[in-house]
């Protein structure tokens, strides 16, 4: 976006589009997280089987670059309304 008047200038053409990709397959995090089992528990499942699924998950999105995108998505679910809820821009951290 910034570059895009002077290479209009360089070129004496007109950039179209700005943002070409906000493709991040490059870009990896690491987070770690402990919660005891018994935690997790929920009327219907115990903690223990909770925590299975949970890495069961994992395991998936670990094997499959199109199911981790999902999982992904499912994170930014629960980020997205704390990041509005304090004023920042949802828009800045969805794109990476």
């Amino acid at each position: 976006e910034y570059m895009a008047p002077r290479i209009e200038q360089l070129t004496g053409g007109k950039v179209g589009l700005k943002i070409l990709s906000n493709l991040a397959d490059k870009r990896l995090v690491h987070a770690e997280v402990a919660i005891p089992f018994e935690r997790l528990g929920t009327e219907s499942m115990s903690g223990d089987e909770v925590a299975e699924g949970i890495a069961a998950a994992y395991r998936f999105a670990y094997a499959d670059p199109h199911r981790a995108c999902t999982h992904n998505k499912g994170v930014m679910n629960g980020i997205d309304p704390v990041v509005v809820a304090t004023g920042n821009d949802w828009r800045a951290i969805e794109a990476g």
